[in-house]
């Protein structure tokens, strides 16, 4: 069964480009090869295509296009596998560009690419795409106090646009959870992470011992009473910061870091507010 992925469209001009453009997504299967990129208007010379050139397609469903039809190009990059579980979440795929079908025909049709986000290679995949309604970005903070709520919805940041690793204020991720539990387009998510275990090294920073003219209380058994209650110790998970999904698909929505107290790692949990 071939998946429909919900896509922006792609304004001609970066200046045009609206939150959802060039975010990708993150889908369960390796999409078929229904339309691919077969060529590109100067064969030999150009390996890669972008804005206003031409491009050739090729493939079985040839016959779907439309002539003056829009569509998207995207390429599969990775197998992306849950930071927590390391269970499958599915192939992340680059969105590369908007195409216009210029002309049609049995075994080849030929297309002009509208807007370009990264180049367009041969045996990259087109498909269909859909207008999707911008989402308003604010730049609320949540309360550096405030804990995650009980029994709320919470995934893990599975990844970042372009594989990064730290993010910030302005950069996209994807989590792992979408439309099947209720995720859309405007929810907010605070994000949070647990606190490292305690490290005895922790009571070390006061110094040597050395010209003092009394003995230390936090030494021998003392020390090591004091060490074993710090390691049952209890602390709520450190807010980092703000995320508004701009996109959901059915297992994961693709998010932008409204605001962060700091880096924001792959594996830290998002939780919906």
């Amino acid at each position: 069964m071939v998946t429909i992925v919900l896509a922006v469209v792609l304004f001609a001009g970066a200046a045009a480009q609206d939150e959802s453009a060039c975010l990708g997504f993150i889908d369960r299967s390796l999409l078929p090869m229904d339309v691919y990129v077969a060529g590109t208007e100067f064969e030999g010379l150009s390996t890669l295509a972008e804005q206003a050139e031409l491009i050739y397609l090729n493939g079985p469903g040839l016959g779907s296009l439309r002539a003056g039809g829009t569509y998207l190009v995207v390429r599969p990059e990775g197998y992306v596998n849950h930071p927590w579980t390391k269970a499958p979440v599915g192939i992340y795929y680059r969105e590369l560009g908007t195409i216009r079908i210029e002309r049609t025909g049995p075994a080849a049709a030929a297309a002009l690419v509208m807007a370009s986000c990264r180049p367009i290679m041969k045996g990259d995949r087109v498909i269909p795409m859909r207008e999707q309604p911008s989402v308003p970005v604010k730049a609320e903070s949540s309360d550096r106090l405030a804990t995650a709520p009980e029994g709320a919805l919470a995934s893990a940041v599975v990844l970042g646009l372009d594989d990064r690793r730290e993010l910030g204020a302005g950069d996209v991720c994807f989590i792992g959870v979408g439309t099947r539990d209720g995720v859309r387009p405007g929810d907010r998510f605070t994000v949070y992470r647990p606190q490292p275990p305690f490290s005895p090294q922790d009571l070390s920073v006061a110094g040597s011992e050395k010209a003092r003219t009394y003995r230390k209380v936090l030494s021998g058994l003392h020390r090591r009473e004091v060490s074993n209650m710090l390691r049952a110790r209890s602390l709520p998970d450190r807010m980092m910061g703000d995320l508004v999904i701009l996109r959901a698909s059915e297992t994961t929505a693709v998010a932008k870091v409204v605001n962060s107290r700091a880096e924001i790692h792959i594996g830290d949990k998002a939780v919906r507010r």
